[in-house]
């Protein structure tokens, strides 16, 4: 009993001591809207600009928007998933009173503080325009908002703006019914749409209808095409996508033109040339026999005999057999 209660203890201590990993939603972000609207201004006075007013129309829309990113999860303004731009959003909202408003929006997203935004986040040259851009010295109103998703990640939204009019700043922040969406968006469903690929058409041509809540990087991965060519391919210079737009994601297929078959005329029949009847061939003359007068023999029977060799043959051996029977009858009388 009492070892079941000390290992229970030194569980319960391992707990307290290791919390969980798994993030939690907490009620303060760890950088304050109102925080990010002084980092604003104390930059501002840097470069010599004037302090913005906070405005509350300008709040209402930032925290809206920055609500939105969190139920999508998703750091990415929202005039690139399908709405509005925020100038556009801010005066449906009534920033302006009626008049033409230009707004500019920064967004930042993390779990830990954004200590000197400005230094680090947006350091760059678009998101330095609300105290050093082209801008700068027009804005007059500033409003930020900040919100949490599910896994304890914060969503930060700044808003600085002036109108083409006089106008002075809210004092209240009004409540948005529904959210951004419900007063300026492009619908009241804040479902993220999944992203279906559009069957190709007859001529190999693939265009795609953009639904509320798709991003222009969202449909490049799906379709395995690249932001920049869906872009070309729409003559589009901005990422801004709308609910209904129609995108062109690959176009028709150029036909193949198959090659002429032209047929190569048969060569004339060659006239056979006429065979040359050659020459007869010279005749080589055979040269005439001279006679040689034959030297007379120094003995004239030798002569003789030699043209009777027949006879001289005949005679040798018609002696040589007398010859030989009188050797044979001469033995014979001996004995």
């Amino acid at each position: 009993m009492y070892k079941r209660i000390f290992f229970l203890s030194i569980f319960l201590l391992v707990l307290m001591l290791f919390p969980s990993s798994t993030a939690s939603a907490q009620d303060t972000p760890p950088t304050s809207p109102w925080d990010i609207i002084s980092q604003t201004n104390v930059w501002r006075e840097s470069y010599g600009y004037a302090d913005l007013t906070v405005d509350g129309i300008l709040m209402a829309t930032a925290q809206s928007t920055a609500e939105i990113m969190a139920s999508y999860q998703s750091c990415t303004h929202l005039a690139s998933m399908g709405y509005p731009n925020a100038s556009a959003r801010a005066m449906a909202a009534g920033y302006g009173g009626g008049a033409t408003a230009f707004v500019t929006e920064n967004i930042a997203c993390g779990v830990s503080a954004f200590p000197d935004l400005y230094s680090t986040y947006w350091a760059d040259y678009e998101h330095l325009r609300p105290v050093n851009g082209p801008q700068a010295g027009l804005y007059t109103h500033a409003g930020a908002g900040a919100a949490q998703d599910s896994t304890g990640k914060w969503y930060y939204v700044l808003q600085v703006g002036y109108t083409s009019g006089s106008y002075n700043a809210s004092t209240t922040v009004p409540t948005l019914p529904g959210g951004i969406t419900a007063t300026f968006g492009p619908t009241t469903d804040q479902r993220v749409f999944e992203i279906v690929t559009a069957t190709a058409n007859s001529d190999g041509s693939i265009i795609h209808v953009v639904q509320p809540g798709q991003t222009l990087w969202g449909i490049a991965d799906t379709y395995k095409v690249d932001a920049a060519t869906i872009k070309a391919l729409n003559g589009m210079t901005v990422d801004t996508i709308y609910p209904n737009q129609k995108l062109i994601i690959r176009t028709a297929f150029t036909p193949t033109i198959s090659p002429t078959i032209t047929e190569t005329p048969k060569p004339a029949t060659r006239t056979p040339r006429p065979t040359s009847t050659p020459l007869p061939p010279t005749q080589t003359p055979i040269p005439s026999m001279t006679p040689t007068p034959t030297r007379a023999p120094l003995f004239p029977e030798i002569t003789f005999m030699q043209g009777n060799r027949r006879i001289l043959g005949f005679g040798i051996i018609v002696i040589c057999a007398a010859g030989l029977v009188f050797l044979v009858l001469s033995g014979k009388q001996r004995r």
